[in-house]
C-alpha cells in the first residue's frame, strides 16, 4: 500500500512541476509577442507549449491513470516537462536574439534550476555572458558546461583563450594543453602554449613549442630567437647550426637569423663559414661599422690581410673614430711594414 501511495504522490507532484512550466511558458512567450516576435519564430515554441498541454491533460484528465497505469502515466509526465523545457530554451533563444540579455539571464537561471546540468542553458548563459562581457560569470559556466562535456573541443579551446585574455596563463595552460593533444596541428594554440610557457619560465617546454611551431609554420621567425637564446646559453651550437641554417633557407634576407648562424659558426671554429656569412651580411647591412669590424677581425686571424686592411678601411670611413678598428688597422700596417723589412723588400715597407 505504502508503494501505491508513493508512487500516486510522486506523479502528482511531477504533474504540478509540468503545470508550473506550461504557465511559465505562456508568460514568456508574451513577453516574447510583446517584443515582436513573428509567428514564424514562435511557430516551434507554440507546438511546444501545445504538445506538453496535451501531456498535463492526459494526466489530469485520467483520474485513475495514477493508480491503474503509474508507468505510462509517469512516462507521459516527464515527457511533457522535457517538451517544456525544450520550448522554454527556445523561449530563451528568441529573447538572445531580441537582445534582452536580462530577460533571457533570469529565464535561464529558471530553468538552470530545474535542470542544473542542461548543457544547452549553460551554452546559452554562455552566449549571454560573452555579449555583456561578464567573464567572470562566463568562466563559472564554461567550467559548469564542461563537466557536462568533458570532451568538447569548442568548450576546452574557449576556456583556454578566456583564461588567457585575462592574464591567467596559469590557469589556461592545461586548456590549450588539452585541445592541442585533440588537434596537434593547430598553430596558433601551440603559439599560445609558447608564450605560455616562455613567461612561466618554463623553458624546455618554450623550446619545445618553438620546434613544433616552426614544423607548422616556418613563415614564422619568433621561434629562432627564442632557441639562439635557448641553445646559447647550453653552448648546444651544433644543434643552433642545424636550426639557423634552415631558418636562412626561409629567411635569406633576415639578418638576425644570419647574425645567430655567424654566432654558431664563430663558437664552433668555422671561422671561414662565418667570414662567408659576414661577408652576405653587409650586403643588407652595409654602414654597420662593427660588422665591418668583426670581417676585418676574421680575415686578419685567417691571414687574409689584404681583405683585413680593405675592411678595416671600410669600418673607418663609417666610424673615423673608432679606436678599436684604428688601432687595430695601423697594428696590421706595422707588422707588415715589419715583415717586408725583414724579407729585404724595403721599397714595399
Amino acid at each position: 500500500i505504502r508503494n501505491v501511495v508513493d508512487r500516486q504522490d510522486k506523479i502528482i507532484e511531477n504533474r504540478d512541476m509540468l503545470e508550473e512550466l506550461i504557465v511559465r511558458m505562456h508568460v514568456e512567450a508574451k513577453t516574447c509577442w510583446d517584443l515582436g516576435a513573428t509567428e514564424e519564430e514562435m511557430a516551434e515554441i507554440l507546438q511546444d507549449i501545445r504538445h506538453a498541454q496535451w501531456r498535463w491533460d492526459y494526466a489530469a484528465a485520467s483520474h485513475g491513470g495514477s493508480f491503474h497505469s503509474p508507468v505510462e502515466t509517469s512516462r507521459v509526465i516527464a515527457g511533457g516537462i522535457t517538451i517544456a523545457q525544450e520550448g522554454r530554451l527556445k523561449l530563451a533563444e528568441r529573447l538572445i536574439e531580441k537582445k534582452r540579455y536580462k530577460e533571457a539571464e533570469k529565464h535561464l537561471k529558471e530553468v538552470l534550476k530545474k535542470d542544473p546540468d542542461s548543457l544547452r542553458a549553460l551554452l546559452l548563459m554562455i552566449s549571454i555572458m560573452e555579449k555583456t562581457g561578464d567573464k567572470k560569470q562566463m568562466k563559472a559556466f564554461y567550467k559548469k558546461a564542461l563537466s557536462q562535456d568533458p570532451d568538447n573541443a569548442t568548450l576546452i579551446y574557449n576556456l583556454g583563450i578566456l583564461h588567457y585574455e585575462t592574464g591567467d596563463l596559469k590557469q589556461s595552460r592545461p586548456y590549450f594543453e588539452k585541445y592541442v593533444k585533440l588537434f596537434p596541428k593547430d598553430k596558433d594554440v601551440h603559439s599560445f602554449l609558447f608564450d605560455i610557457y616562455k613567461k612561466s619560465g618554463d623553458e624546455a617546454m618554450a623550446f619545445r613549442e618553438a620546434q613544433i611551431l616552426l614544423r607548422l609554420d616556418r613563415k614564422k621567425t619568433e621561434p629562432y630567437h627564442f632557441m639562439f637564446t635557448y641553445l646559447n646559453d647550453r653552448k648546444e651550437y651544433s644543434k643552433l647550426i642545424g636550426i639557423m641554417e634552415k631558418g636562412m633557407e626561409t629567411f635569406p634576407n633576415n639578418a638576425d637569423i644570419r647574425q645567430y648562424l655567424i654566432v654558431a659558426y664563430l663558437e664552433t671554429g668555422q671561422e671561414k663559414k662565418a667570414v662567408d656569412q659576414l661577408v652576405t651580411l653587409l650586403k643588407t647591412k652595409p654602414k654597420d661599422a662593427s660588422l665591418w669590424l668583426q670581417l676585418a677581425q676574421l680575415q686578419e686571424r685567417l691571414g687574409n690581410n689584404r681583405g683585413a686592411l680593405q675592411s678595416f678601411e671600410k669600418t673607418l670611413e663609417i666610424s673615423p673614430d673608432h679606436k678599436t678598428a684604428k688601432a687595430s688597422y695601423l697594428g696590421l700596417l706595422t707588422r707588415q711594414a715589419t715583415q717586408q723589412e725583414d724579407a729585404g723588400r724595403f721599397t714595399e715597407a
